[in-house]
């Protein structure tokens, strides 16, 4: 969380949060498989681990 204006922060994380869950309900309502990844979480291992999670789910 940044340290300044955190009240601002806050409320843009909670707002951003909510609407990615609508629209990851839209998504698999329509068929798509939803994968997560904050910018903050990424990391090679995970990386990698997405790259096999979406290689694996190809038709």
């Amino acid at each position: 969380m940044p340290s300044t204006n955190t009240a601002f922060w806050r409320s843009k994380f909670r707002t951003n949060v909510a609407r990615d869950k609508r629209n990851a309900i839209d998504l698999r309502r329509e068929g798509w498989t939803v994968h997560t990844l904050w910018a903050c979480e990424i990391t090679p291992a995970r990386i990698e681990r997405l790259a096999r999670l979406i290689r694996s789910h190809k038709r």
